[in-house]
């Protein structure tokens, strides 16, 4: 045995003198880095692309449904320690003082939204910053293009249906309004 081990270690010095054996653990050294960089560089990429799909959607998952949604799926959410929030939309025609517009109208509790942030500003257009906040009950925030179309200012009233609301921020962003080249 020690006459086996002899001679592989003589045929090992004999390679690695003349460069070869060199080159050869250079390229597994290289594969395995590519190989780890890949894998380290693909599990970041899909986490930011999780996180990111998250907050297009205002949460980690969504639970849509034109009729009420069944209390059973509230109280089973709250026993797996799962956040809720709740939103109401529909479209309808949002007056002004002598403009109409058709609007997507959102009402959201204060727990909305769940990933990403909601960006107001003061004025029409102007420089969005992320807020905690939700719209108090009778008021209302509005994005700029219905600004233009309704020709308000905030502090204006809108009317909705027979309800009345004052327009108190101008809605800059929300996470999960999907997007419009336009």
């Amino acid at each position: 045995m020690s006459t086996v081990f002899q001679l592989a270690w003589r045929l090992f010095k004999h390679e690695a003198k003349r460069g070869e054996l060199t080159i050869i653990v250079l390229a597994i050294v290289l594969s395995v880095g590519s190989v780890l960089s890949l894998s380290l560089f693909s599990e970041r990429l899909q986490g930011a692309l999780t996180e990111r799909s998250a907050e297009f959607i205002a949460a980690d998952r969504q639970l849509r449904s034109r009729a009420e949604v069944d209390e059973n799926w509230i109280i089973n959410a709250a026993d797996y320690n799962l956040n809720t929030a709740f939103q109401v939309s529909t479209r309808s025609m949002v007056f002004g003082e002598e403009e109409l517009a058709l609007s997507d109208l959102r009402a959201v509790d204060d727990k909305y939204p769940l990933k990403g942030k909601i960006k107001v500003t003061t004025q029409a257009f102007g420089v969005a910053q992320a807020t905690d906040e939700s719209p108090k009950q009778g008021e209302a925030w509005i994005d700029s293009r219905l600004f233009q179309l309704l020709e308000v200012e905030l502090g204006d009233s809108i009317d909705i249906g027979d309800a009345s609301f004052k327009v108190s921020k101008v809605l800059s962003e929300i996470p999960d309004a999907g997007f419009s080249v336009f």
